[in-house]
């Protein structure tokens, strides 16, 4: 019988067979380590800022870190938690720093796609966006979904998925709930267990107190809506602006909507009457509420682009009269807005401020220095 290929041929193609096996092999591994880990490649920091000498603030510490969405810096009463990194070429991590001192307490490696999303006394919560091309509202597999770890050893307690859905978001932790923002709808969640409360829904459950509910709902655009409970009657309504962020403090309701790079606002509302008490313009920071203190980061009059610095200034106000109780000017004067690759954030326990300055890759601890 006469032989089809050469010996040199067959060695060739038995080459061909092996190296596929390898490929074959090695892919998924690869695959895996991308989805495990997320390598973050910082830019170059644009801008280096020291804190002056000021009556006001008292600068405690400050690192060198990424991060990258509004979510994700929290601090509470001991410490600062964070997903990001702390080094450049870096996998992100969940990181626990002693909210006086900056010190690291621990850091626990992310998969690819996770951010901290929110925190209580029990539990760390994190969001894992979607690992497969989601064709269709019912899809489960690969789904956005939600985690919850054990806040002292990180081990999971829960996970829920949310079919249909690309990325999800805590917009707020109420009591034992979790109001998740999913895409299709929004979902109320057990904190403890994970289990669905209810959802998909169009309508939000803000904040209750005494007879009367706060919701949020798109009846006519967004709207924040003041309704009695107990006879369903609509007390009054508020437009929103996109994307704003609520901070429920007494009988007030505080406002928030930067996105990043962007200019957004701060405001206080009378939760009785829905009256707008004070209001703050050319905000580029979320909100960050404290012993009747409220904090973000203003911008100067201005346009505002990439390779444009504009003077900005640190706010402490009066949670009731918007009155101005302290401002702190970084040095050098002015931030960029990176075309929106750079985040400015706060976050305050007691009168610890962390303030976040995406353009220098900076996280700076404050101490606001008041008899308020």
């Amino acid at each position: 019988m006469p032989q089809i290929f050469s010996r040199k041929g067959r060695l060739l193609l038995l080459a061909v067979f092996l190296l596929t096996i390898v490929v074959a092999c090695i892919s998924p591994m690869v695959e895996w380590f991308t989805y495990r880990t997320s390598i973050r490649q910082w830019k170059s920091a644009s801008l280096s800022h020291n804190v002056p000498i000021n009556s006001q603030f008292e600068k405690l510490w400050s690192l060198a870190a990424f991060i990258r969405c509004k979510s994700c810096l929290i601090s509470t009463e001991n410490n600062v938690y964070f997903s990001g990194s702390l080094e450049n070429n870096s996998p992100e991590f969940l990181v626990s720093l002693d909210l006086l001192t900056g010190g690291i307490e621990w850091q626990q490696m992310l998969r690819k796609f996770q951010t901290l999303e929110g925190l209580n006394s029990k539990h760390i919560y994190i969001s894992q966006s979607a690992t497969q091309k989601i064709a269709g509202p019912t899809q489960l597999w690969g789904a956005a979904q939600i985690i919850a770890y054990d806040i002292e050893s990180f081990e999971e307690v829960w996970r829920q998925q949310f079919a249909g859905s690309w990325g999800v978001s805590i917009n707020r932790i109420v009591e034992n709930m979790l109001v998740i923002d999913a895409g299709p709808g929004l979902y109320h969640v057990n904190t403890d267990t994970g289990q669905k409360i209810d959802g998909p829904q169009q309508q939000d459950l803000l904040s209750a107190r005494e007879e009367i509910q706060y919701l949020r709902t798109y009846d006519a655009g967004p709207v924040l809506r003041s309704v009695n409970i107990e006879s369903g009657e609509i007390v009054w309504d508020h437009d929103l602006p996109s994307f704003p962020q609520f901070v429920f403090e007494d009988e007030l309701i505080l406002i928030g909507n930067a996105v990043s790079g962007e200019l957004g606002g701060a405001a206080a509302l009378d939760g009785n009457t829905g009256e707008t008490l004070w209001n703050q313009r050319r905000v580029i920071s979320n909100i960050a509420v404290s012993n009747g203190v409220v904090y973000f980061i203003k911008l100067e009059e201005g346009v505002w682009g990439q390779d444009l610095a504009l003077d900005a200034q640190l706010m402490a106000v009066d949670i009731r009269t918007g009155e101005t109780l302290g401002t702190l000017h970084f040095e050098p004067s002015g931030i960029r807005s990176g075309s929106g690759h750079y985040e400015y954030l706060v976050t305050a326990s007691d009168n610890i401020v962390l303030v976040y300055l995406g353009d220098g890759r900076q996280l700076i601890a404050l101490r606001f220095l008041t008899d308020k």
